[in-house]
């Protein structure tokens, strides 16, 4: 989250301070982690992979019958606590529970009936959060348009706790929802994100809004694209060129006897199509509402760059709020072991000293 100095700062400038959508995710898993009964089955899950990987565990014959357990128990030994990786460590093992039920020192079970259970709900509650950061990490740049339509999802759909969950799957969830809740409460923030969607060729129908928060959100569309194109000059010319509309086409020659007998009936609409920024964006508001959704794999901006002179009011508005990411670090940097190199202390590292060191972590094994 912003300090409030910088949140002050963007206050001060007029700017609506917009909450790193990693950083709510990292919350909102790390409190299904902080849950008791999880907690207590991931201790258990530790205690057995150790002993399991030392030697007194190696006269098991397990590595000979399920080979890749091995592989699986050192991944959660040294990944298992990091928030970004413990839905697919855990998932990995959950594969191999049987061969692992009933290990333990001393015929000591280290994993009773109870904490694989509390496994299984764990992963399951984990799972729509680790898709969400898998969505937000599968390209290079991760719009703000796509913050709402995942944080949807996730509140009202996959985090709604059923009468069928078990009490840790109810209370995680809980949990969840009221870490993201709290993260995206500011209504300024909700109105930038659906400004951000309604300017998303992907989402532009906001069928995940409620009516009023539909029509606010046209409205505040219209007044933000009219009021881009009456901005000076001046600023406009400083950003690429991708709102001018093509040369006129050539008028054909006119008919004084057609223009005499139908000119009051066809060229008011023609005429109004350059009336005022107002008009225009309104025009251009409803066609592009109205128009087909692009695939979900589509990226907006690429997507703008082609339809910019089909819609120049709106084009501005989408470059200005497009072009802001969704994460306040490449989103690459929060959901993988390059997270683990980003921390307070560590703020100054510039992001070729980041790279290096996660290409060192990654190739660590070679140096030894």
């Amino acid at each position: 989250r912003l300090s409030p100095a910088a949140q002050q700062a963007a206050s001060a400038l007029g700017w609506t301070a917009l909450p790193c959508v990693g950083e709510a995710l990292r919350a909102a898993m790390e409190a299904v982690l902080n849950q008791p009964p999880a907690q207590s089955a991931l201790e258990r899950l530790r205690r057995l992979a150790s002993w399991a990987l030392a030697g007194a565990g190696r006269g098991e014959k397990l590595w000979t019958q399920e080979p890749l357990l091995q592989a699986h128990l050192s991944r959660f030994l040294r990944d298992g606590g990091k928030w970004h990786s413990v839905y697919t460590v855990l998932q990995g093992l959950l594969d191999h529970s049987e061969p692992l039920a009933g290990l333990g020192p001393d015929s000591e079970v280290l994993l009773r009936p109870q904490d694989w259970a509390a496994l299984q709900d764990t992963v399951k509650v984990l799972k729509p959060m680790a898709i969400a950061t898998s969505t937000f990490t599968k390209d290079p740049f991760s719009s703000l348009s796509l913050v709402k339509p995942v944080l949807t999802s996730l509140l009202y759909k996959h985090l709604v706790p059923s009468e069928w969950d078990s009490t840790l799957a109810h209370d995680a969830k809980a949990v969840a929802q009221k870490e993201l809740s709290q993260h995206f409460s500011n209504p300024d923030v909700n109105q930038a994100l659906n400004l951000a969607c309604a300017l998303d060729p992907r989402f532009r129908g906001l069928d995940f809004l409620s009516h009023s928060d539909r029509v606010e959100t046209l409205h505040l569309l219209k007044t933000e694209a009219s009021r881009l194109a009456e901005t000076p000059a001046l600023l406009n010319s400083s950003l690429p060129d991708v709102a001018s509309p093509p040369p006129p086409a050539k008028q054909p020659k006119q008919d004084a006897g057609i223009e005499f007998l139908l000119g009051d009936l066809c060229s008011v609409r023609g005429a109004s199509s350059v009336g005022s920024a107002h008009q225009q964006a309104e025009q251009e508001t409803a066609s592009f509402q109205t128009s087909k959704a692009s695939a979900l794999g589509q990226e907006p901006l690429q997507w703008w760059k082609t339809h910019h002179t089909q819609y120049p009011l709106l084009a501005r508005a989408a470059r200005k709020l497009l072009g802001v990411p969704a994460t306040s670090v490449p989103a690459a940097w929060l959901f993988s072991s390059a997270g683990d190199a980003i921390q307070a202390k560590r703020q100054a590292l510039t992001p070729e000293h980041v790279d290096m060191l996660v290409f060192l972590h990654g190739n660590r094994a070679m140096l030894y």
